[in-house]
């Protein structure tokens, strides 16, 4: 069986603990314009486990004019994220 491009060379890789949560993380970055390092699931998955990823967290883009690539991204705890995008519901979070 071939590999499609961009597909995981290790499909254990993307059923791992974090694994489909990143997966399902790449997926939407490949839509939009990206950097050719990220092109390859193992790539970004070893980029977001060495950006201290955690179930639950989102991705976000520091300048959204330009491209996903790893300097122009960080990761957020869900709650952290909503904070900073709508400071108002920050004290809903830390009740």
């Amino acid at each position: 069986m071939s590999k499609r491009i961009g597909e995981p060379y290790d499909p254990t890789l993307r059923e791992s603990e974090h694994g489909r949560s990143i997966y399902n993380m790449w997926r939407k970055v490949r839509r939009g314009t990206h950097c050719d390092e990220w092109e390859n699931f193992p790539t970004f998955y070893t980029w977001a486990m060495q950006s201290g990823f955690t179930i639950g967290m989102w991705l976000r883009k520091i300048d959204k004019n330009a491209p996903y690539n790893p300097s122009n991204c960080v990761l957020y705890a869900v709650g952290e994220c909503e904070a900073r995008v709508h400071p108002s519901w920050a004290n809903e979070w830390n009740k």
